[in-house]
């Protein structure tokens, strides 16, 4: 780990949680079931056992332990049926067409720089907001990602 990251975890915010425990409206016609209940147990339960905490953190350390890496999808993909060749070749070997392109460096730019900049309003870096996710999927078996 380098400055750079040692300095951004310490600036490092969360993301916000809502003021009301009141995420959604109901509706008027709807009761209020046991079951919109579960999720602030379990997150209590999560972070007050030691037992539970402790398997849920070193889940996430070995899930996130190498980051991410990026790997190139294909060399060539065919314009006429959309197959991707792993090596490079003359003419598809899907249908036989010499009209075949390489990937778009434009599309790698703009991903690269999703990836490492900050992309929410609480400063958060992609690989931070995964993580989150990861505890909120660990402990409810949901976890929604809005891009």
């Amino acid at each position: 780990m380098g400055l750079r990251d040692t300095l951004r975890n310490l600036v490092r915010r969360r993301t916000p949680t809502p003021a009301n425990d009141q995420v959604y409206n109901m509706g008027i016609q709807e009761r209020r079931m046991p079951q919109h209940y579960a999720g602030k147990y379990l997150y209590e339960t999560a972070e007050n056992s030691t037992v539970v905490r402790t398997c849920l953190v070193q889940l996430k350390t070995e899930i996130f332990r190498r980051g991410y890496e990026w790997i190139k999808s294909f060399d060539l993909k065919c314009n006429n049926c959309g197959h991707e060749h792993h090596k490079e070749v003359e003419m598809c070997s899907n249908c036989g067409s010499a009209d075949l392109r390489r990937p778009d460096l434009n599309q790698k730019m703009y991903a690269y720089e999703f990836f490492e900049g900050y992309i929410n309003s609480s400063h958060q870096l992609f690989i931070d907001v995964l993580k989150e996710l990861e505890t909120d999927l660990n402990v409810l078996d949901d976890a929604y990602l809005i891009l």
